[in-house]
């Protein structure tokens, strides 16, 4: 399957909540995802989503969690780890 980057990296949040969900779920406060991706920080609020986008915003729902943004310059973790 052919997906956009921003597509891909949301994918990647939606299945790191999913294999962490046990752990995810107990925490008492919101988590903070951090990417180099500035577009990643609107997706809750952008609109019109496709129905992909839908589900995974309905599988992220489940979460209390923010999405920061980093500039991969400050972020070379993030790199090394993909």
């Amino acid at each position: 399957v052919n997906y956009s980057i921003h597509d891909l990296e949301l994918l990647a949040i939606v299945e790191s909540t999913q294999h962490w969900k046990s752990v995810l779920e107990s925490c008492e406060d919101p988590f903070v995802v951090i990417s180099d991706h500035q577009s990643l920080q609107h997706f809750r609020t952008s609109r019109p989503l496709t129905p992909r986008l839908v589900r995974w915003s309905q599988d992220l729902n489940a979460f209390s969690y923010s999405i920061k943004y980093r500039p991969a310059r400050f972020n070379s973790a993030a790199d090394t780890l993909s």
